[in-house]
C-alpha cells in the first residue's frame, strides 16, 4: 500500500509541472478539499509560494494582516503555478529553506495530516521520504533556472527580520496597494508573535524537543539519498542569488 501511495505521489508531482493538468487537478480535486486556496484571476496581484514547511503560512499570515483586501495566490507548492504567474507577469516571491529542515518537517506534517499525531515515535517510510526529497530538488531546480524573474525569500531572513520581507513585497505590488515603510515595520512588529497555523504537535511550525529529535533522525536518513546532494547545491545557489538580489536593492521586476 505504501508503495502504491508513493507511486501516485511521483505521478502527481510530474503532472503538476504542466499548467493545463494542474488546473484540471485544482478544479476537480484541490478546490474541494482541505483549506481553501484561491486560483489565479484578473485581480490577482501577487503569488507567494515555496516548498512546504518553508514559511508559507507565516508569510500568508503577515500579508493577510497588512493587505486584507489584496487578492493573491499561495500554498500550491508546485512548478505549474510558478509558470502561470510568470506568464501572467504577476509579481512572484519564492520561499526557500535548508533542505533537511523543510523535507523532514514536511514528512512530519504528512503524518499529522494522516492523523498519526498520538506519538512522536515516527516510523520512517523511506519511499515517501525520498519522494519528498525529489520534490524539493525538482521544485528548486525550476526556481534556480528562473531567478531573473523571481524574488527569493530566505527562510532565515523571514524568521529573523519579517518586516524586511514585507517591505520587499510592498515594492512589487501595485502602487494603489503600497504602504509606507514605517507603517509596515510597525505592523509586523505588532503581529509577528501571534499564534497562527496548525496546532497539532506534528503540523505546528513551533519547535519542541521531541519534534526536533524526530527531525534529526529523519535528516540522517535524507542525507543518504543521492538526490539530497543536489538539494544542498540548489540551496546554496539560491542563498547566493538571494543575497545578490537584496544587495542590489532588488526585488526582481517581471
Amino acid at each position: 500500500m505504501d508503495a502504491i501511495k508513493t507511486a501516485a505521489r511521483v505521478g502527481l508531482r510530474k503532472a503538476k509541472r504542466y499548467p493545463v493538468l494542474y488546473r484540471l487537478w485544482y478544479l476537480l480535486y484541490r478546490r474541494n478539499t482541505g483549506v481553501p486556496i484561491p486560483w489565479f484571476s484578473a485581480r490577482t496581484r501577487l503569488y507567494v509560494d515555496g516548498y512546504p514547511r518553508s514559511g508559507n503560512t507565516f508569510v500568508q499570515f503577515l500579508i493577510k494582516n497588512l493587505w486584507p483586501s489584496m487578492e493573491y495566490v499561495h500554498h500550491f507548492h508546485s512548478i505549474a503555478p510558478l509558470k502561470i504567474a510568470l506568464n501572467r507577469h504577476i509579481p512572484t516571491f519564492v520561499l526557500f529553506r535548508y533542505p533537511g529542515a523543510s523535507i523532514s518537517s514536511n514528512y512530519l506534517k504528512t503524518f499529522a495530516m494522516q492523523g498519526n499525531i498520538s506519538t512522536l515515535q515516527i516510523q520512517t517510510d523511506l519511499r515517501l521520504l525520498r519522494e519528498l526529497t525529489k520534490a524539493y530538488s525538482d521544485y528548486y531546480q525550476f526556481v534556480s533556472m528562473n531567478t531573473d524573474y523571481l524574488n527569493l525569500i530566505d527562510f532565515e531572513t523571514l524568521i529573523s527580520n519579517p518586516a524586511s520581507v514585507m517591505v520587499s513585497i510592498n515594492q512589487e505590488i501595485s502602487e494603489q496597494l503600497q504602504l509606507h515603510r514605517h507603517s509596515i515595520i510597525r505592523s509586523v512588529n505588532e503581529i509577528k508573535d501571534r499564534d497562527f497555523g496548525a496546532r497539532d504537535p506534528l503540523g505546528s511550525s513551533k519547535p519542541t524537543p521531541d519534534k526536533e529529535h524526530a527531525k534529526k533522525t529523519l535528516i540522517d536518513s535524507i542525507g543518504q539519498f543521492e538526490e539530497y546532494g543536489r538539494c544542498l547545491e540548489l540551496y546554496e545557489s539560491l542563498k547566493e542569488t538571494s543575497l545578490a538580489q537584496h544587495s542590489n536593492n532588488g526585488s526582481r521586476k517581471i
